[in-house]
């Protein structure tokens, strides 16, 4: 795997589609009923398409890895993931298991439908990608996320903790300003780093042919996923701000570790 990237000059006309998308959520991120969720809804859509657009821009990674690749496979596990939890999880396992028996399957499910799709792409669809374009395929993902989450308030709103999302939503509306502002933010900082980081570990995995790498991927990929899962579940208020800083306090610490992971499988 080549790790030379050439700078380019700024071409922002490629990313004309994302950008469409982008005007488009935040015109419906306005449309929300606070200003801290305004804010926050803003804050993360801007986190979540940042990579992407810069490594379209400035380092010339093609639109169609970024935005269109990357948009089919992730659109593709999100669907698959979604139709195994509402059929399966939801049915059969969640009702009768523990909170962290429950976030850990989860965890597991998420992490096998991504960054299997991932593995698909990179060791079928275009093998032997150079470092910037596997960056930018994950970047592309995180940022297709951030816009479809633009869209929605309740992520499980049809799903059985949906009256868990309903409170944690109540509590968040009815608490200071800046804590929505701060949970949009590091939210998607978090996810934007986990898809980024655990795709190139993937990838450099496929393309090296070593297993660590992809094992440390999923590992840390799954024990984000699950850990908050697990935390919802358990009736955890995120939008009180102690309980927000706890969460994203030990969220950060394997997304952190994802990026860690790849510059080590990437050197050595």
């Amino acid at each position: 795997m080549s790790i030379g990237a050439k700078i380019r000059p700024m071409n922002a006309s490629r990313l004309a589609p994302l950008l469409a998308a982008v005007i488009f959520a935040l015109y419906w991120i306005m449309r929300r009923p606070t200003v801290g969720e305004r804010v926050g809804g803003a804050l993360g859509l801007a986190t979540g398409i940042a990579p992407a657009v810069w490594l379209v821009a400035v380092h010339g990674v093609p639109v169609k890895i970024v935005v269109g690749y990357a948009a089919l496979f992730f659109i593709g596990s999100v669907l698959l993931k979604w139709s195994i939890y509402q059929k399966v999880m939801a049915r059969y396992v969640l009702p009768s298991s523990s909170p962290a028996m429950g976030g850990t399957l989860q965890g597991i499910l998420s992490a096998s439908c991504e960054l299997g799709s991932a593995a698909l792409a990179f060791g079928v669809v275009f093998p032997g990608l150079d470092v910037p374009s596997v960056l930018g395929f994950g970047a592309g993902a995180a940022a297709i996320e951030a816009v479809m989450l633009s869209f929605i308030e309740n992520v499980h709103a049809s799903g059985p903790n949906a009256e868990l999302e309903a409170t944690q939503v109540a509590v968040m509306r009815n608490g200071p300003v800046w804590v929505p502002a701060m949970i949009g933010f590091v939210d998607r900082g978090v996810a934007t780093t986990l898809h980024i980081a655990c795709r190139g570990l993937v990838a450099v995995g496929i393309d090296t042919a070593r297993a660590w790498p992809v094992a440390i991927g999923l590992v840390l990929f799954a024990a984000v996923d699950g850990f908050a899962m697990s935390c919802l579940r358990s009736g955890w208020e995120f939008g009180r701000a102690r309980v927000a800083m706890r969460l994203y306090g030990v969220m950060v610490v394997p997304a952190w570790a994802s990026v860690v992971a790849l510059v080590i499988a990437i050197y050595i």
